[in-house]
């Protein structure tokens, strides 16, 4: 089957939006994807440079100078204007959408885009390193996830510690409140006992 066929098309529109669990499965699938296409591409001659290289910043509308942000608003626009649900039935339309996420894939993170310019600047085409395009894409990922569990388990035992300390001081203000109780029942008693005491003193002297 021809990959420039519509049900290759389909086919990877459905990957790329597929669901978020299993995202990464999906995207290694496009990164084989994109890896055919090149190499289909090179092998007829339809350019002497890579089909990375030579889209890339193009497909965006952007110079190599782009900031992240300016990347990020040409990714956006684009998008946006090239959608398959905007555009039903239209094959060119969902080939630069296509080319659009490509090309955010690489120049959107910066490790990438890094690799990309290298290759580019040394006037080379690059070859793709598939281990080291998933260390670079999923590593912030991960770095991210890992930081949000560690988060999640300090706010987990700050919370259980925040409890065990307010069940402490309930318990010690009870204590002392039944202690300050015990004590004034005490104080009463012995300021009742006394008078009597005297009472009974003075009655004895005056009877004599």
């Amino acid at each position: 089957m021809s990959i420039c066929t519509p049900t290759f098309y389909k086919d990877f529109y459905n990957d790329l939006w597929c669901s978020q669990r299993d995202m990464i499965n999906t995207r290694s699938r496009m990164l084989r994807h994109v890896l055919v296409l090149n190499t289909a591409q090179t092998s007829v001659n339809f350019s002497s440079t890579s089909v990375l290289h030579q889209n890339y910043y193009e497909d965006l509308g952007i110079s190599k100078n782009s900031t992240i942000g300016e990347i990020k608003a040409a990714y956006y626009n684009l998008s946006k204007l090239y959608h398959p649900d905007k555009n039903q039935g239209s094959e060119e339309a969902a080939k630069k959408f296509r080319a659009i996420n490509q090309a955010y894939e690489v120049l959107g993170n910066y490790k990438l885009r890094r690799l990309y310019d290298k290759a580019d600047n040394k006037g080379r085409t690059p070859i793709y390193n598939f281990d080291e395009w998933s260390r670079a894409h999923y590593g912030q990922s991960f770095e991210r996830r890992k930081t949000a569990k560690e988060k999640h388990d300090r706010q987990t035992y700050e919370a259980k510690d925040q409890k065990l300390m307010s069940q402490n001081e309930y318990l010690l203000l009870v204590i002392m409140i039944f202690t300050c109780l015990g004590y004034y029942k005490f104080a009463t008693e012995s300021s009742y006992d006394t008078p009597k005491d005297q009472t009974k003193r003075t009655r004895k002297t005056n009877d004599e």
